[in-house]
């Protein structure tokens, strides 16, 4: 329900930032930081172990997350595409095409649509599925690659250019280090370079969570041991880079950054990589201007942004565009 606030015909936000996303009037939370009633959680990397009485996600985030969440009360996973009513509202989960189990989620308050998107990638995951569309009246979107100088290049060329890299360090019988951000980027890259036929390791918690979510297509991951790695890959997060030791690494090894801030040479420097790999699973700028506009939303909430939104609002003009969340700097975290 939407109410008056303060003056007259002024109406209250129906979506506002309290360490998490509320859907205000309703007891749906997204992303949420602290334990709420009801939480929505858009990837299984989002998750931050708060033990919220009701968990909604996909059925593949939660296989994701095993038992991390095992405190949550319930867990209800509704396929995509299936529209279901929670408590006096028709809510709806799509896939974002961000990573493997990603959602976006419909939430119908009388006549308005407010859909909360998260983070999403029109190019798809490999081992998930394609991003869906709604149309909506608000849109609250992740704009972490939302500044104009995130324009990312050819996905394909430049996995083709980091695969011919890995080989030739493979050939060198030393290994090649992919620094990623999350647990659905490194299953994306394990599915797409396992077609080098080069062996592919992982750090623990990238192979746990490929053994619970797609042990049929990950049966050839190992886990990382370090008496065992010459001529392979390694995929490893970038947010523990330091808790790889250099003197483990054979000689002719290397250490690259697999993220869309490889177009930024800072970035690579900072994540401790010889090189950079601009491949993403989130949204760059051009990609957001367009999957806004089909949106068709007239008020737009951005979270996660570097740039507080300025590049989309001039992109858009016509649009009502707000930051939403804590100020927020780019960090090596994301994908």
């Amino acid at each position: 329900m939407v109410t008056k606030a303060g003056r007259k015909g002024r109406q209250a936000a129906l979506v506002t930032w309290r360490e998490g996303i509320h859907l205000t009037g309703t007891s749906i939370w997204c992303d949420a930081i602290r334990a709420r009633d009801i939480c929505f959680l858009s990837s299984a990397s989002a998750m931050r172990g708060a033990r919220h009485a009701q968990l909604i996600a996909s059925q593949d985030s939660f296989k994701l997350l095993g038992n991390v969440g095992s405190q949550t009360g319930s867990r209800l996973a509704p396929p995509f595409g299936q529209p279901f009513t929670l408590g006096t509202h028709r809510i709806e989960l799509f896939s974002s095409g961000h990573a493997l189990g990603s959602a976006q989620l419909l939430v119908k308050l009388g006549a308005h649509k407010i859909v909360y998107a998260g983070t999403v990638n029109p190019r798809g995951s490999t081992v998930g599925c394609p991003l869906d569309h709604r149309s909506t009246d608000t849109l609250v979107i992740s704009a972490r690659y939302g500044a104009p100088r995130f324009d990312f290049p050819d996905q394909e060329n430049v996995l083709a250019q980091l695969g011919d890299r890995c080989e030739q360090i493979a050939r060198d019988r030393g290994v090649a280090v992919l620094l990623v951000g999350d647990t659905g980027k490194a299953l994306d890259l394990a599915s797409r370079l396992s077609e080098r036929c080069i062996p592919l390791q992982a750090h623990r918690s990238f192979h746990d969570a490929a053994r619970r979510s797609r042990p049929d297509l990950f049966s050839d991951l190992r886990r990382w041991s370090p008496s065992a790695t010459t001529g392979r890959i390694l995929l490893w997060p970038v947010h523990t880079r330091s808790r790889l030791e250099s003197d483990a690494l054979p000689k002719g090894s290397d250490v690259f950054l697999v993220s869309g801030q490889a177009l930024e040479p800072l970035s690579i420097e900072a994540a401790g990589a010889s090189e950079g790999f601009a491949l993403s699973n989130q949204a760059d700028h051009g990609e957001l201007v367009q999957y806004i506009r089909s949106s068709g939303a007239g008020q737009v909430y951005l979270t996660h942004t570097c740039d507080q939104g300025a590049g989309l609002r001039k992109a858009l003009p016509k649009l009502k565009i707000e930051t939403i969340g804590p100020p927020e700097q780019l960090s090596l975290f994301t994908g």
